[in-house]
């Protein structure tokens, strides 16, 4: 699994928003495999927060799971848990009012349980109190982050914790493979193919990525292949769709553009000219 950053780095809605106000930093070579980035949300306005100005945030599947910790000033007002999404939603966040920054982690889907306390058993597109798998993080991990430290500190702090809990956690390789496997078939591989890659059964496959990941090994290839469309689209202006269809094995052209749509929330136009946008405030009203 080592290198998944060279093979899957996934994008948001509005990949070209570049105000200052979000960034990410990817972790040390060793954390590579399984954290995509740690990253920062800071204050828009003086006195208001980038969470509640930005009122109809377009969230899309990016096949990841995140723990958010929101800060006023120094202070931790708030920590959630964001499981996997399977479809676009508009979020108005869950964080505290008060929230003026924060400080995300960044898991892949198939490596969160990882350095979680309880296994993620089903659970999918919701967002829970961190404590909850995670209950470490506000006694341990958070005081490591007072005293106004920056995002650069945050993250070299971040890198070493994460990397002794690594080091106290099992890594369930057979996962990580199966992983592996569906970001090399860019989505495209049978569940039947990763169980015997493993040396496991279809259903022992579907019940280890139930209880890890939350959603089935064809739940996670459909996200991961969606997710790789997706970066094609935005990437490639001059892309051709029977060519997208063939390289990620959809029956047809109707059948890629209306599972875009259902995973997107829009049309492939739409979220193209969407991802333009430098404030998308106000775009679905």
């Amino acid at each position: 699994m080592h290198g998944s950053k060279d093979i899957f780095l996934s994008i948001t809605a509005t990949p070209l928003v570049g105000d200052g106000s979000y960034a990410e930093i990817l972790p040390c070579e060793e954390l590579l495999p399984y954290i995509r980035c740690f990253w920062r949300q800071d204050v828009k306005a003086e006195g208001e927060s980038l969470f509640r100005a930005q009122r109809a945030r377009l969230i899309i599947p990016d096949a990841c799971m995140d723990i958010v910790l929101g800060f006023d000033d120094d202070h931790l007002v708030s920590s959630v848990f964001c499981t996997l999404d399977e479809d676009a939603h508009l979020s108005n966040s869950d964080m505290a009012t008060d929230v003026k920054s924060v400080f995300g982690i960044r898991f892949y889907g198939w490596t969160a349980a990882l350095f979680a306390k309880e296994n993620i058993n089903g659970l999918k597109n919701i967002t829970i109190e961190a404590s909850e798998f995670f209950p470490y993080i506000t006694k341990e991990f958070v005081p490591m982050l007072s005293g106004g430290t920056s995002f650069s500190r945050k993250a070299e702090i971040a890198n070493r914790y994460f990397l002794q809990r690594l080091d106290e956690a099992t890594v369930n390789y057979d996962l990580m493979n199966a992983a592996a496997m569906i970001l090399q078939t860019k989505g495209t591989v049978r569940t039947s193919e990763i169980a015997r890659s493993v040396a496991m059964s279809e259903k022992q496959m579907e019940r280890k990525c139930r209880e890890k990941i939350g959603i089935s090994p064809k739940g996670l290839s459909s996200l991961v292949r969606y997710q790789l469309l997706w970066q094609d689209l935005f990437r490639s202006p001059g892309y051709d769709i029977q060519d997208l269809v063939d390289k990620y094995g959809y029956f047809d052209q109707v059948h890629l553009l209306n599972d875009f749509k259902r995973r997107h929330g829009m049309t492939v136009n739409q979220a193209i000219k969407f991802a333009a946008l430098k404030n998308n405030v106000g775009f679905f009203q």
